[in-house]
């Protein structure tokens, strides 16, 4: 997983930008059916997925794109982080691709940033 920096936000409770460190956005998206919390990717998690897609030897894997799907889901739907890849195998694979492409177009990975 991706390392994320904690900040001290109190040191600064007067600056109100400072404040909102660590906050993170959220909203119900619907999942086979269901909704599902996903909160918004940080900049690190935005960075790191990134790295991931230019890294021509994850490329090679040819699970790679279930890879980045399980990891942009399970930073950002509530409950996904700790699944297996066996829990991972169930779900039908063009659900998991709609929810990625949704949290990433959310975390602004897309001209439709925020929707």
């Amino acid at each position: 997983m991706s390392s994320i920096l904690q900040v001290d936000n109190m040191a600064d409770a007067t600056n109100p930008f400072k404040k909102l460190i660590g906050r993170r956005e959220s909203k119900k998206i619907k999942f086979m059916g269901e909704e599902v919390i996903v909160h918004k990717l940080s900049v690190q998690e935005v960075l790191d997925i990134q790295a991931d897609i230019a890294d021509p030897e994850k490329a090679k894997d040819p699970q790679a794109g279930l890879t980045l799907m399980k990891k942009v889901i399970g930073l950002s739907a509530e409950g996904a982080a700790d699944m297996t890849d066996d829990e991972w195998a169930t779900y039908p694979m063009d659900d998991l691709s709609t929810l990625s492409t949704a949290i990433m177009k959310y975390s602004g990975f897309s001209g439709e940033a925020g929707k």
